[in-house]
């Protein structure tokens, strides 16, 4: 009985190939971002469709265009003071 000699590598396992979680991209995609009011996001899919792109090439091009005419000064933002909302779970006791 002859015995085969292995070598190391046989032991590691393949590596596969990197996954993609699966997306339907037919159903109507709910944006990542909190606090956009359906009626802005409605616009912007108008938009987006009279363009014949992407939604997010839109939103993209409203935020560079946006960012470009605050740091020139032409957008004029004004921060409101908002009350402090509070927790069950202070920092340091979310055990």
């Amino acid at each position: 009985m002859e015995r085969q000699s292995l070598e190391p590598a046989a032991f590691i396992p393949p590596v596969g190939q990197p996954g993609r979680r699966s997306r339907p991209r037919s159903q109507g995609r709910i944006w990542a971002l909190r606090g956009i009011p359906e009626e802005l996001r409605e616009q912007v899919s108008r938009v987006a469709r009279e363009l014949g792109v992407p939604t997010h090439e839109v939103v993209r091009a409203f935020l560079e265009h946006g960012l470009k005419s605050y740091r020139a000064g032409s957008l004029k933002l004004e921060p409101a003071p908002r009350t402090v909302r509070f927790t069950l779970y202070p920092a340091g006791k979310r055990n």
